[in-house]
């Protein structure tokens, strides 16, 4: 007897293959699909899914419980059905039935591989969770759950954007926990969640010189001055900015720059000419240098990168 993990490629689909648990006893067998995932994801040696611990655990925990219920079995002189069995086993699997929705979201963002930008959105979206509803269960989740989250968002004062967002990213995580077996189907579905078209703001010339003539009170408020000034000059967006290395910037004549990079989110490539002010941020930054232009995502730079790091 047995029960153990098996990658059918044969079965694979657009949303990966099908990993299932095979129960066998005998001359019996019975298999139950529990996740469908990448096949680059699958380490046939160790019998486990690279960088998702939980779904391991699942996977430990179904095989624990199938040793257990056969051996107890057995000790009874009982019958053992392996069709009813299995299913009581995967029904009753300890992830499917207790695992809370913020382990979950934090066991994902920690084995994660996303962009600043997307990671940025999983943890706010971890931070009202944990707000509203921080013991909540994934079995628990339905319809009305997600209706009182978006009424305590527009409470909290969210405007209707951050709200889509929020929305958006919740029923991303929870298509993702149906694929990896820890919920039947998404409760989100169904639910409306229509993004208000807005007409995007800008500064006028009259409150960006205003904005260069402030002085900062400190170095945060100068950081951040210098870095939407940035922006301004160079048409880059935040998440260029925030990753910007030394190396994309070559000099480009005396005293003049040139920018030559990838866009993180669209993936184009830009090339342009620095103007001074541009230069001059760049410089009081002590370009040229090793890492990146900015202090904030350099850990050996000022106190300002060492909060941001601690956070």
């Amino acid at each position: 007897m047995y029960a153990r993990p098996i990658l059918r490629l044969n079965a694979k689909g657009k949303r990966g293959a099908p990993l299932r648990i095979e129960f066998r006893y005998k001359d019996y067998k019975k298999e139950w699909t529990i996740a469908k995932i990448d096949q680059s994801k699958w380490n046939p040696g160790k019998n486990e899914v690279k960088g998702d611990p939980m779904l391991n655990l699942r996977i430990r925990d179904v095989i624990n419980r199938f040793d257990a219920a056969v051996n107890q079995k057995l000790n009874n002189q009982e019958e053992v059905d392996i069709d009813q069995l299995s299913s009581e086993i995967i029904g009753k699997s300890t992830q499917v039935k207790s695992l809370k929705l913020v382990d979950y979201l934090v066991e994902t963002i920690s084995t994660s591989k996303w962009s600043y930008g997307t990671l940025k959105t999983y943890k706010a979206l971890l931070v009202r969770i944990k707000e509203f509803d921080p013991e909540v269960r994934m079995s628990k989740i339905d319809n009305k759950w997600i209706l009182k989250f978006e009424a305590f968002l527009q409470k909290s004062g969210n405007e209707s954007g951050t709200i889509w967002t929020r929305k958006k990213v919740l029923k991303t995580i929870l298509n993702k926990a149906v694929v990896e077996g820890y919920l039947k189907y998404n409760p989100s579905v169904g639910i409306r969640n229509k993004q208000e078209s807005k007409i995007p703001q800008y500064l006028s010339l009259e409150e960006f010189k205003a904005l260069c003539d402030y002085k900062p009170q400190n170095k945060a408020e100068s950081l951040a001055k210098d870095l939407y000034c940035f922006g301004v000059y160079t048409g880059l967006r935040f998440s260029d900015i925030f990753f910007l290395e030394t190396t994309k910037i070559v000099a480009d004549g005396k005293e003049s720059f040139r920018l030559t990079m990838k866009e993180i989110k669209t993936r184009n490539k830009i090339s342009n000419k620095l103007s001074l002010p541009a230069t001059t941020i760049l410089k009081k930054y002590g370009f040229p240098k090793d890492g990146n232009v900015f202090p904030m995502f350099n850990p050996s730079g000022s106190e300002i990168s060492h909060q941001d790091n601690k956070q």
